[in-house]
């Protein structure tokens, strides 16, 4: 065994541990002296142990800590369910060994737990279905996967305070409570985002974001999985991109901005967000589904206006890494996924490409320029009338965007000057991030 000497090599995964202070907040025994345990407790142990077992078998370049019935903790605080590893020292199991392994080890404590031997005893069975025949103990199916959601919530004591975004069968992101399991959160409540996934993008998300370590970036504290649902416990930002432009920027009752005043402060969020995806695009990393829901931003002191807008530093996130690649290989930067048929670029490609998230940046800039984004920006992309327009994209490009300018475009000379190059159909002819933002600081020293 090695100890443990790379940050890197740490993960993210619910249950491990890497430091005492974490082990001492827990508040630690060894499961060996606290059995026997009630049944469903024991399962939902278990079910954790495996989703463990599962991720260190996938992931290989993250240490594989002795797992063994004697090693595995529990915390005595009522509200924490969950099985704990002590992981400061590598076993070193060569990577094409690790998933024979893990089973190998789950199977050694079932037995050891003396669990009926028909949840293992099949030479040929995988350690997913090992933790299917678990889950079913405790009324879980894949068929009900996403209707479940709120089972496994209650399973880990989690308290909602508000419901962010739910997209049926698919994606729910709460507001929530901070969890008995987290330590060290400045902020009263934190993000959980559950979701259904697609086998080929199961490790896209969590290994992109575990590492992510700015203010440009989101932070992931823990993630678990449950057969195909992916449970992630996130930092909770301020405002997201539509409610900023809906609060600063549209006119309201005896509070009438000029011009000139509501462009520095569309120029101030441009300069933001191109300064995050600069960041992205520093590490390789291409998004590749950039739209208004995926754009969230910080600040320290309260703004609800375009006075505290223009007062006030803000710091632009972009989230949602699901769809997203970090460039590794040349060879190893293809996609057949489509975002958002809204905000796909006309000319769509398989490559992992800047220019893809160039377009798409510059293309909810291009919208939030419009008058009626301007009046309604929560409800713009559902207008009829809007959809109708975008249809024509894929038709008539150059129409589309010629129909766009001069139609309702407002501040005409930030969409000439900025915007209508990282619209270009072709690829190539978009300028940089870096590029992006000279332009955006011109506009803005022209404006002082």
């Amino acid at each position: 065994m090695i100890q443990i000497q790379q940050a890197q090599m740490r993960s993210k995964i619910l249950g491990l541990l890497y430091d005492k202070q974490q082990e001492q907040f827990l508040n630690l025994v060894l499961l060996k002296d606290k059995l026997p345990l009630a049944v469903n407790a024991l399962n939902w142990i278990m079910i954790n142990l495996c989703s463990i077992f599962l991720e260190l078998g996938k992931r290989q370049n993250i240490i594989f800590p002795r797992i063994a019935l004697e090693t595995i903790y529990i915390s005595l605080n009522p509200k924490n369910s969950l099985p704990y590893i002590q992981s400061y020292e590598d076993i070193q199991i060569p990577k094409e060994k690790r998933n024979q392994y893990a089973k190998n080890q789950m199977i050694s404590i079932l037995k050891q737990l003396n669990y009926e031997t028909q949840l293992y005893n099949d030479q040929n069975i995988t350690l997913q279905e090992i933790q299917q025949k678990l889950l079913q103990k405790i009324g879980y199916s894949e068929s009900i996967s996403t209707e479940f959601t709120q089972e496994f919530q209650n399973y880990l004591f989690i308290e909602s305070n508000e419901k962010i975004h739910h997209q049926r069968g698919f994606t729910r992101v709460d507001s929530i409570k901070i969890p008995s399991f987290i330590l060290n959160v400045q902020e009263n409540e934190i993000v959980m985002k559950i979701y259904k996934q697609v086998q080929m993008y199961e490790l896209r998300e969590v290994e992109i974001i575990e590492n992510f370590d700015s203010p440009y970036q989101p932070y992931l504290y823990f993630y678990i999985r449950y057969s195909n649902i992916l449970i992630l416990f996130l930092k909770k930002h301020k405002i997201s991109f539509c409610k900023l432009i809906s609060d600063c920027l549209i006119p309201r009752r005896n509070q009438e901005y000029t011009d000139e005043l509501k462009l520095k402060g569309y120029l101030k969020i441009f300069n933001s967000m191109i300064l995050s995806l600069e960041n992205l695009s520093s590490m390789k990393i291409i998004h590749r589904d950039l739209k208004p829901d995926n754009i969230m931003f910080d600040f320290q002191n309260q703004i609800k206006n375009l006075q505290n807008l223009l007062q006030n530093d803000i710091t632009c996130v972009i989230i949602d890494y699901d769809r997203s690649k970090q460039k590794v290989y040349e060879n190893d930067y293809q996609t057949f996924y489509e975002c958002n048929s809204i905000f796909k670029p006309p000319n769509t490609v398989t490559e992992y490409l800047p220019s893809y998230d160039i377009w798409q940046m510059g293309f909810i800039w291009m919208i939030s320029l419009t008058q009626e984004f301007m009046r309604q920006p929560q409800q713009f992309i559902q207008n009829p009338q809007f959809r109708q327009l975008v249809s024509k994209k894929n038709q008539d490009y150059h129409k589309f965007i010629q129909e766009v300018k001069y139609s309702n475009i407002k501040f005409q000379d930030v969409y000439d000057k900025l915007i209508f190059k990282m619209l270009s159909f072709e690829p190539g002819e978009r300028p940089t991030a870096n590029q992006i933002k000279e332009k955006i600081e011109n506009l803005i020293q022209s404006l002082n």
